[in-house]
């Protein structure tokens, strides 16, 4: 028999342990998102799960949001492309969505958005307006190499023969990417994250 649960931190490691396992699950997934979302911007979240034999068999991460401009919603997940539904079989699949609707009545929310890259809802609204562009990486490297077009390649080269080189930096450097982030976002037109956030 299939049960829901909402996760927090005591059942994070079988949530993680069901994200790191499962192909269809991103990086978006990890319970470590709730905590980013809660402190960043003070919205509620509801990681739901369902289990089978104590073996997680589905998630689905959700945020409560109330926005005067956009009204209320249950999204899974705010501030990222796609991070919804993922379950092992039908069972979990309705029981997850009928959590969410549970949710949502009790919050009374205007609208649910979960957020897939591939519809697996049947028969719910689908929203394709979002784009997820992805490449399969080759352990050979030069076969990777081959395989991005001749002008991307030629920007890759101008790029490494300018100096541009990669680092990584520990959180006391956070303000200086911040700045540079910010000017880019500014420039793009797009809203910018709280420093909070990263």
């Amino acid at each position: 028999m299939v049960s829901i649960f909402v996760c927090d931190t005591s059942s994070s490691d079988c949530w993680n342990k069901f994200v790191n396992d499962n192909r269809h699950c991103w990086l978006y997934h990890r319970f470590e998102w709730k905590e980013v979302i809660e402190c960043a911007y003070g919205h509620e979240c509801y990681y739901l799960f369902t289990q089978r034999d104590s073996i997680v068999t589905g998630i689905l991460p959700l945020t409560l949001i109330r926005s005067r401009l956009f009204g209320s919603s249950l999204t899974s997940l705010p501030f990222l492309d796609f991070a919804g539904l993922v379950a092992m079989d039908e069972q979990s699949t309705q029981l997850l969505l009928s959590g969410a609707l549970l949710i949502a009545e009790k919050s009374n929310v205007d609208y649910i958005e979960l957020r897939h890259i591939e519809n697996n809802t049947n028969g719910y609204r689908v929203d394709t307006s979002k784009v997820t562009l992805t490449m399969e990486l080759s352990v050979n490297e030069e076969r990777l190499w081959k395989s991005l077009p001749s002008e991307r390649r030629n920007r890759i080269r101008k790029a490494t023969t300018a100096g541009l080189a990669v680092d990584f930096r520990e959180l006391p450097a956070l303000p200086i990417f911040y700045k540079i982030w910010m000017e880019n976002m500014r420039d793009l037109g797009s809203p910018a994250h709280s420093l909070a956030f990263f």
